[in-house]
């Protein structure tokens, strides 16, 4: 049997199909606030599933407390604040590549939310990272100013 890379590329297509990557910055900023709203949950939901699958209830639970307990005197919880300003450091940091190399990888939100859940001793899997995690937003992207 001769090796064929077409026969290749479509094997690939259907072992892996409609893997969606994360989402980038630069997108999520074009959302509507209230798919923006969603898009957080489902990284939520989907860390405390994918902690709950690997078998690390503990750390789970730790995501659950962080985006449910509010902060003191706060309108919002306390994981939802430190995403936001990561998602703040993320921004500045993307356009600094960008700046520097404007075919480097983008940043995505992906990126900050990690680095939130780090900051609170809360280690991702790389499962949780290579999920297919579809989200279609409702309202259709727009140009926000800043």
């Amino acid at each position: 049997m001769t090796f064929r890379p077409a026969s290749a590329a479509l094997l690939v297509i259907l072992i892996f199909p409609a893997f969606t990557p994360a989402m980038e910055l630069w997108k999520f900023d074009q959302m509507a606030d209230s798919d923006q709203r969603d898009y957080l949950a489902k990284l939520v939901d989907d860390a405390h599933a994918t902690l709950i699958r690997e078998g690390k209830p503990d750390l789970a639970k730790k995501v659950e407390t962080l985006f449910t307990a509010k902060a003191r005197g706060g309108k919002t919880t306390v994981g939802l604040a430190e995403l936001d300003r990561s998602l703040v450091r993320a921004r500045h940091d993307d356009d600094d590549r960008m700046d520097l190399d404007s075919t480097a990888p983008r940043l995505e939100v992906e990126d900050a939310f990690a680095v939130t859940l780090r900051n609170h001793g809360i280690e991702l899997p790389p499962s949780y990272f290579s999920a297919n995690r579809a989200f279609t937003p409702k309202h259709p992207l727009t140009r926000k100013d800043d």
